[in-house]
């Protein structure tokens, strides 16, 4: 089996079952084998995003946040697989698609502008329920 070379993939697969156990199979038949293979389920974010703006300990909390990779650092050099990628809220949808178009993002809380060369696997949830 061959893999597309792009850096960006949008896969509609009939079930998340499905999506889970075939999107490795992507991540080990690319070029990218050799880094890590992050899964993120972005319905997730909704719920992770809100407990955050709420803590009453925000500001400690950023400043750690800003010291710890992320997702996106952490697969850096192999795949990211965004299941559900269609249930993030408009304004993170808006903030990724910049990442996707530009490869540079901040940490959560933090200032310095980091590049990403993490290869992105989406599952758009919308689309593939709509098949």
């Amino acid at each position: 089996m061959q893999v597309a070379a792009t850096e960006t993939l949008c896969c509609c697969w009939a079930s998340r079952a499905r999506a889970r156990r075939s999107s490795p199979f992507l991540h080990r038949a690319s070029a990218r084998s050799g880094g890590s293979f992050i899964a993120l389920n972005c319905a997730a974010l909704r719920s992770s995003c809100s407990r955050r703006s709420s803590s009453a300990t925000n500001a400690a909390r950023s400043q750690s946040d800003a010291e710890q990779a992320g997702q996106l650092e952490q697969a850096g050099g192999g795949t990211l697989f965004l299941d559900e990628v269609g249930e993030m809220a408009p304004a993170a949808q808006a903030k990724f698609l910049r990442v996707l178009q530009e490869r540079e993002f901040q940490r959560l809380g933090g200032t310095r502008v980091l590049r990403t060369d993490a290869r992105v696997v989406a599952r758009p949830t919308a689309i593939c329920n709509k098949r």
